[in-house]
């Protein structure tokens, strides 16, 4: 499953969105506008937003609109991708999300928290691999779902985020991932991968 694009009729213009087959970086995004960022792409999966449409392409290659009309979901299989399959899915078969924020990394450290509490690089890489692992089979029917980081990375210094994102990069080419995030290293890192060919980066997106 890849999420591919993203419309939203807002009441001052129209946001669109178009998600990278590997890592979307969205920046600028204040907690708050995470937060909804998150529940935006959710609900909109689920066709559970009014004046939303969200394309994607499922674990048989054919494309498919979700979108909201006359109070009920409705899914349009706009390609079938030479399978001969116009089946429309059922919500069983919807795309779905993996949020992964910084309480999953435990990079989320408390007030009393001394300088030496926060995970190790090595173990934030091991956690990081293993929600990545989730989200690659958290899917319907097994297949992958969108993870979705939401500023994960908290604390960290420039050094220790660019090699954690390094580790995104390498395993976004099993699991699509949207970066959400309001860190300057974070988008350092995206304006310096964007030559790979790995990353789109949004700067400061309505939501």
């Amino acid at each position: 499953m890849r999420v591919q694009d993203l419309v939203v009729i807002q009441h001052d213009g129209v946001m669109r969105l178009s998600f990278h087959p590997r890592i979307t970086v969205c920046a600028g995004l204040q907690p708050n506008e995470r937060d909804n960022m998150v529940e935006l792409v959710h609900r909109s999966m689920l066709g559970a937003l009014d004046q939303a449409e969200l394309r994607y392409q499922d674990g048989l290659g054919r494309t498919l609109l979700v979108r909201r009309s006359g109070g009920r979901r409705r899914v349009n299989v706009l390609d079938q991708a030479g399978t001969g399959d116009a089946t429309t899915p059922g919500p069983e078969d919807l795309p779905r999300v993996t949020h992964i924020t910084a309480r999953e990394l435990g990079t989320l450290r408390a007030p009393a928290d001394g300088p030496n509490d926060r995970p190790s690089l090595p173990l934030l890489v091991e956690r990081l691999i293993g929600w990545l692992g989730r989200a690659r089979n958290g899917g319907s029917r097994g297949n992958p779902s969108l993870a979705i980081l939401n500023e994960p990375l908290l604390g960290l210094t420039g050094q220790e985020t660019w090699d954690l994102l390094d580790a995104v990069e390498r395993l976004s080419a099993a699991v699509q991932v949207v970066y959400l995030t309001n860190d300057v290293h974070v988008s350092a890192w995206a304006n310096d991968r964007i030559k790979t060919g790995a990353v789109h980066l949004f700067d400061t997106i309505a939501v």
